[in-house]
């Protein structure tokens, strides 16, 4: 089990966009990258580790309207709108291209009082 925390959507897309470059590698390449050796010369990454050590097969964004809210109220509405296009489009991708199953909560809630509700 692996967990990325991000604390906004621009972060989020990023680790998504990192999670696609690292699943598109042939697997050679990233065993070769994550040994530290194999038959030839590697070129560096980008980052300086992978996000993953195994292929993940579920993706899970936990309460995604914590980091949509944000970028959705005020005179930004529409670039808010097309950042949670670019997330859900992201993950759509994701789960298509790489077989990964996708797993997106839309829930937060807040302590009131305690368990009554009071």
């Amino acid at each position: 089990v692996s967990v990325v925390r991000v604390h906004s959507i621009h972060m989020l897309l990023a680790v998504l966009d990192s999670l696609a470059s690292q699943l598109s590698q042939p697997v050679d390449q990233q065993r070769n990258r994550d040994s530290g050796g194999g038959a030839g010369p590697t070129p560096p990454a980008p980052h300086a580790a992978p996000l993953f050590r195994a292929r993940p097969v579920v993706v899970i964004v936990d309460a995604v309207s914590a980091l949509i809210s944000p970028v959705l109220g005020g005179q930004h509405h529409s670039q808010g709108y097309v950042l949670m296009l670019s997330v859900s489009r992201a993950l759509k991708d994701l789960a298509a291209r790489f077989s990964l199953a996708v797993l997106m909560t839309n829930h937060v809630t807040t302590a009131r009082g305690g368990w009554d509700g009071h």
